[in-house]
């Protein structure tokens, strides 16, 4: 079996999702050390970007999904 070991930027985040978990951490964690932790994460993770096109794509997969 070939298992292939993470490298910094094999893992994507979108925006709405970083924001939610700095929403998180300024509600409910010990800022500064959770802060510091997820910066240290943040270096791993390529941050996606959103355009017209990638809405557009969302909102259609959306409803074909939701009926």
């Amino acid at each position: 079996m070939n298992e292939k070991t993470l490298e910094k930027g094999d893992i994507f985040i979108t925006p709405i999702s970083l924001c939610e978990i700095y929403k998180g951490v300024y509600l409910y964690g010990e800022v500064e050390e959770e802060l510091k932790t997820f910066e240290e994460v943040l270096g791993w993770l390529n941050i996606l970007s959103f355009n017209k096109t990638i809405c557009l794509e969302f909102g259609m997969e959306y409803a074909r999904l939701k009926k």
